[in-house]
């Protein structure tokens, strides 16, 4: 998507914005993988599952809102489509997480 902008007719600064939006959406992502493995690998950190499927609830709502009220172009994207199951996904998992081992032998 860099590529044609760049070379696009658009203002310079336009086009950085977007280079910015790019890398830091880049790194949100990267953020949520690190986010859940953890919450996976590790029961006590559940909060970062809850936090992960909560952005990607919220990069939902606005990849949706964005299609259905700015430019329904956007449907033609991964945008609207893409952050919904992830949020579903880690909402379940955080819900059907076992319960942290409990022994009831006295020893």
């Amino acid at each position: 998507m860099l590529g044609p902008l760049e070379t696009s007719a658009l203002a310079p600064d336009v086009v950085w914005m977007h280079n910015f939006s790019w890398h830091v959406d880049t790194v949100a992502v990267l953020a949520m993988v690190v986010m859940f493995f953890l919450a996976a690998r590790h029961r006590e950190h559940v909060a970062l599952a809850i936090i992960a499927s909560a952005m990607s609830a919220e990069f939902a709502v606005i990849g949706i809102g964005l299609a259905t009220f700015a430019n329904p172009a956007l449907w033609t994207t991964p945008a609207p489509y893409a952050w919904g199951p992830i949020a579903i996904i880690g909402a379940i998992g955080v819900l059907l997480r076992e319960a942290p081992y409990q022994s009831t032998s006295n020893r």
